[in-house]
């Protein structure tokens, strides 16, 4: 029996964890947070930080793993791409992990290969945020250069209160470099894609929902996106220039672009499955291709049989209010799990729970999922049904 390791067992590697088990594999799941809920569908369990990677690697070795991989979790990666390196396994490198996981290398690595991208200046202290600010147009982004999330992203409209904008940032990166970027405007996709030996494959363009400045936190998906056949092949040119750029030959990408009055720009990169339940839900009920038995396949030097058989829609909605307080109530609920349309809903706060604006998605209330035949039908009803839900702050 094979043996493959997950580093995380959170909601969001729990994907991974049951399609191995599935796929009978002997399931290793690492975590800091001993009541992780992938602990209960594992094989083993290890209550250590996905990113010790010394740790990992002593107990990859002596399982004799066949495999290690995270689904959407950018920092894991370094430690995937290190025990990976150590013991032969199907990986991506240490350097691909390192520009994959830091906005500024991989800002730089890009600009090199000529992708197109907002114009950017990465700084390292107060002094240097101050002069650089000054060299763009207003408003800009601000962001840390290693934060997932949405943490510490902020638009920044003019230059008073600098400090308190820099420190926001700042905070929210493990190396205190932070990244100022232009501005950009148009619609915000992403691209789900599975790369082995060294040729990508696009599987699913995601048109995301944000609440726009300042933080951008995303509050819905919908795959397949409403685009264009030369909106789409401009897409799908740019991000597999923008994977080979960066080198991720093997395993899957999940790339993040604005599709402006110029063309595609692109916005980041992470070589690992997408998160929100994109890959996890989205993309297989919209097309029947599994991405993360695929990521499994790859991880474990295993061919990938996935296909793309159909052509559905599927959209998630996060559930949020403008109020701030303490949760006494989540009603309307009911509509959505009666809904012919519905798939999954989860709750991820409960009453008596303090909710604060929303500034990353950890903030968010919850979401549910829905999916039919017809695009329009479906938004009509995700909307609606978004409508319903009551969130009752006191």
């Amino acid at each position: 029996m094979k043996k493959l390791i997950i580093l995380g067992a959170s909601i969001l590697q729990l994907p991974g964890i049951i399609t191995a088990k599935e796929m009978g594999l002997y399931t290793v799941s690492v975590d800091m947070d001993h009541k992780a809920i992938g602990r209960n569908y594992s094989d083993n369990f290890f209550q250590i930080s996905t990113i010790d990677k010394e740790k990992v690697l002593e107990i990859a070795s002596s399982l004799n793993a066949d495999g290690i991989m995270t689904l959407a979790s950018d920092q894991p990666m370094n430690t995937v791409a290190y025990v990976g390196s150590k013991l032969g396994l199907i990986v991506i490198p240490e350097s691909v992990a390192i520009s994959t996981t830091n906005k500024g290398v991989m800002r730089n690595t890009l600009r090199k290969n000529n992708i197109p991208m907002p114009n950017y200046s990465i700084v390292k202290e107060f002094e240097g945020f101050i002069k650089s600010i000054k060299n763009f147009n207003l408003p800009c982004i601000i962001k840390p250069t290693d934060s997932s999330g949405s943490r510490g992203v902020q638009l920044k409209y003019d230059l008073g209160n600098l400090e308190e904008s820099y420190m926001y940032s700042n905070e929210h990166s493990k190396t205190g470099e932070v990244i100022i970027e232009e501005f950009l405007q148009g619609r915000e996709f992403s691209v789900e894609s599975i790369s082995v030996d060294g040729n990508p494959k696009i599987i699913a363009i995601t048109e995301k929902e944000t609440t726009g400045a300042p933080y951008f936190v995303e509050m819905g998906h919908m795959v397949p996106a409403n685009i264009t056949k030369s909106e789409e092949q401009q897409i799908i040119s740019t991000v597999e220039a923008t994977i080979k750029a960066l080198e991720i030959n093997n395993g899957p990408s999940h790339c993040e672009l604005m599709l402006t009055e110029s063309g595609p720009k692109i916005i980041e990169i992470g070589a690992r499955l997408g998160g929100d339940n994109i890959t996890s839900y989205l993309v297989p009920l919209s097309t029947g291709y599994n991405m993360v038995k695929a990521s499994i396949n790859c991880a474990i030097n295993q061919e990938n049989n996935e296909k793309i058989l159909y052509n559905r829609f599927s959209i998630i909605k996060y559930i949020d209010t403008i109020n701030s307080g303490r949760i006494k109530g989540i009603n309307g609920l009911e509509n959505v799990e009666n809904s012919p349309y519905f798939i999954e809903m989860k709750i991820s706060k409960k009453i008596g729970d303090k909710h604060e604006k929303v500034k990353s998605s950890s903030d968010r209330i919850g979401y549910f999922i829905v999916s039919g035949e017809d695009r329009e039908s479906l938004i009509k009803e995700a909307n609606n049904l978004l409508s319903q839900i009551e969130i009752v702050i006191g």
